[in-house]
């Protein structure tokens, strides 16, 4: 436990300074400040609400509010004491010794003392001494999770912290509200893993965390780009604000952390060239673009999909680093045995299995994860687990990820009976869809950004049949970036077959709106349905599918929560796909055993329409009960006529 004293040189109150009181004011004013140096100090927070006794309240200019508006009530709930950067108005008159014995200390900059006073107060000098990032637009989830994976399977311990949470080494999970925490959770969160036995922390670092120097001070050893397309500009605003936000974590490095960089990205190598930090890249050499390094035709295909403004910040970024640079970069790298690379790439029965290679060392990579962008991510994975673990061969760590179960809510396939579904595929690269016990699948992945969509339909039609349908929800996240709603409606329109318009979470943003905004991206708005409601789009996609379809469910995940109006409504989407799937299964039992039954029904009351009341059959959802009667009543009347 700290007490006040303890934080003297954070908070630069100088020793000794009151010992000389003699008027008896000033012995008054010194006696209290002997007793506030002795309180002791057991907590963080920048938060009033959150403060209790012994809590230190750290006053931020935040972008809603300033912190300095509360530090009275941070006082009144028990604060120890309160750290600000502006003298208060009625405090005006009060010397340094007055500030201290009523618990007001005030610092030239409070963000700049938050983590190192967090870091006292906590106790994580040790393992933040052992920090690996991973930041990118897309795959930080996976890939931080991967990592973390290899590293417990040879006995390194290592934690996470990211969008699914915080994880211990052996394997618990700890609620996190954001996928980088302010300090004072963060360094709490750190500390649980240290005590838990983690020697090493895996953390996803998002660009807000960035601009709002969440992880200032962190003095990471490693940080690893997965890639670069757009999200989160109703923060950035900008392409170049977003991507300065992501070069602002690589430019921190020290000489001696390293960069581990996806060299089939172009933002790569202006990350490359600005850091210095030691570099390790990993590329698939079958695109070949990590290897050719002009990445023009590579920036226009693209922005094809991910807009203008992309496009165009990146040709600039092009201009800057032309391809003899980047071409020169990756040689130094590889001659210097610092590239993991992959080739020959080919699908497997329930995954992607490829030859990697760094410096002399070759083996074979067989990944258990569908999805050809998680090859990327477990190349990344690799690339970094071997900066921090340098003396396990290529060889092993191709062995542990072959082990790597599924990252929950990323990719994750449900069968037609509400069962995860282990896929299983011939040598032509499809599933196979013959099995009558898996009639249709639900694929439920985090996919929230027009490059993560492409991505995931891309992966996904590769499974489809040629005559069967590819099914999807076009929706979009509220109070967030506005820009890209219409771009993921088109990359749906594209790569789809049938498309439902629906919401997700609509924070407290008029739901209206982000209907208009996605729908505003397809070409053929008219043929496309709109069903406000999530759940009853999922039923409507549920009712209508048929053997060898597939069902893909966007933006959610593994999210325990749904977001009206700033209130968190309890709900889990693959909880909810498979009641679904379980009502549409006992629906179609229904159909089938009554099929055979010489009972004729009441056309009249078996219509479409509001559906009748019947003892005779379990209680279903009325608007599963008005489709399933319908396709019942006409399937019949084919047989009677």
């Amino acid at each position: 436990m700290k007490t006040l004293a303890d934080l003297g040189n954070v908070l630069q109150i100088p020793s000794g300074k009151f010992a000389a009181a003699a008027e008896p004011r000033e012995i008054e004013a010194t006696n209290g400040v002997a007793i506030r140096l002795a309180m002791q100090v057991n907590a963080v927070s920048i938060d009033s609400r959150l403060v209790k006794t012994g809590t230190l309240f750290v006053a931020l200019n935040g972008e809603k509010t300033d912190g300095h508006r509360y530090w009275r009530q941070a006082l009144a709930q028990g604060a120890t004491a309160v750290v600000l950067e502006n003298l208060p108005p009625e405090l005006i008159e009060a010397d340094q010794t007055d500030l201290l014995s009523r618990g007001v200390i005030i610092v030239p900059s409070t963000a700049a003392v938050l983590t190192p006073l967090c870091r006292e107060i906590y106790g994580t000098a040790t393992i933040t001494r052992n920090l690996h990032g991973i930041t990118g637009t897309d795959g930080k989830t996976t890939t931080t999770a991967m990592i973390t994976w290899l590293l417990n399977k040879v006995d390194y311990p290592a934690g996470s912290i990211g969008t699914l949470g915080a994880k211990l080494p052996d394997g618990r999970n700890l609620p996190t509200a954001y996928t980088t925490p302010p300090a004072p959770e963060l360094h709490r969160l750190l500390a649980q893993l240290q005590t838990n036995g983690a020697r090493a922390v895996c953390m996803e670092v998002s660009s807000q965390a960035a601009v709002q120097h969440r992880v200032d001070a962190l003095a990471w050893q490693t940080m690893t780009f997965t890639n670069f397309t757009v999200d989160h500009l109703d923060y950035h605003h900008t392409v170049e604000n977003y991507a300065l936000a992501k070069a602002s974590l690589f430019r921190g490095l020290s000489k001696a952390a390293t960069a581990v960089l996806n060299a089939d990205d172009p933002l790569a190598y202006y990350l490359a060239q600005l850091t210095q930090a030691q570099k390790v890249f990993y590329y698939i050499q079958d695109d070949a673009l990590g290897s050719r390094g002009d990445f023009t035709q590579y920036i226009k295909d693209r922005g094809k999909i991910l807009g203008k403004a992309w496009e165009k910040f990146m040709l600039e970024v092009q201009e800057k680093i032309p391809p003899e640079s980047s071409r020169e970069i990756l040689c130094k790298a590889a001659a210097a045995g610092r590239v993991v690379a992959a080739r020959n790439v080919k699908p497997t029965n329930s995954g992607w299995q490829a030859e990697i290679s760094r410096g002399e060392e070759t083996c074979t990579l067989t990944i258990p994860l569908l999805g050809r962008f998680n090859l990327n991510n477990a190349l990344a994975a690799i690339a970094t687990a071997m900066v921090i673990c340098p003396n396990i061969d290529l060889r092993t760590w191709a062995a542990v990820m072959a082990t790597m179960p599924a990252v929950p809510g990323r990719l994750e396939i449900i069968d037609g009976q509400g069962q995860a579904c282990p896929t299983r595929r011939p040598s032509n690269g499809k599933l196979n869809l013959e099995d009558t016990t898996t009639p249709y699948r639900v694929v439920i992945d985090f996919a929230h950004t027009p490059g993560a969509m492409e991505a995931l339909l891309t992966e996904v039609r590769r499974h489809c049949c040629a005559n069967k349908k590819l099914w999807v929800l076009a929706n979009s996240c509220g109070n967030r970036d506005r820009g890209k709603r219409p771009l993921i409606a088109s990359v749906c329109e594209r790569l789809a077959d049938r498309i439902v318009l629906t919401l997700e979470e609509v924070g407290q943003e008029n739901p209206a709106e982000i209907l208009a905004e996605l729908q505003a991206g397809f070409r053929q708005p008219e043929n496309i349905p709109v069903v406000p409601l999530r759940q009853e789009a999922i039923r409507y996609v549920i009712s209508r599918l048929e053997p060898g379809d597939y069902f893909v469910v966007p933006s959610l995940g593994d999210e325990h929560t749904y977001n009206i109006n700033n209130v968190a409504y309890p709900y889990v989407e693959r909880d909810f796909v498979k009641q679904c799937l379980a009502e549409r299964a006992m629906v179609d039992a229904l159909i089938e055993l009554s099929s055979k039954s010489a009972f004729k029904s009441d056309g009249d009351n078996m219509g479409v329409g509001e559906p009748t009341c019947n003892t005779k059959i379990p209680c279903l959802p009325a608007y599963f009960a008005c489709i399933y009667y319908s396709r019942w009543r006409d399937s019949n009347q084919s047989t009677m006529n």
